[in-house]
């Protein structure tokens, strides 16, 4: 591969990177973690009160 081609890359997905964090600040933390993420052993989000991180 050309060192063209491995910028190219790079830049597709830092761009897609900054879109995505992009639009999981617009939608808030739940796009960082799922609705089934305490499931998992995750902590509360902040922004979602009440929410129990239970372990199954």
């Amino acid at each position: 591969m050309s060192l063209k081609n491995v910028n190219t890359i790079l830049t597709t997905a830092y761009a897609l990177f900054v879109v995505y964090l992009g639009l999981s600040f617009m939608l808030g933390t739940e796009a960082f973690t799922p609705a089934d993420g305490d499931r998992h052993g995750g902590s509360v989000p902040p922004g979602s009160p009440g929410r129990p991180g239970r372990r199954d």
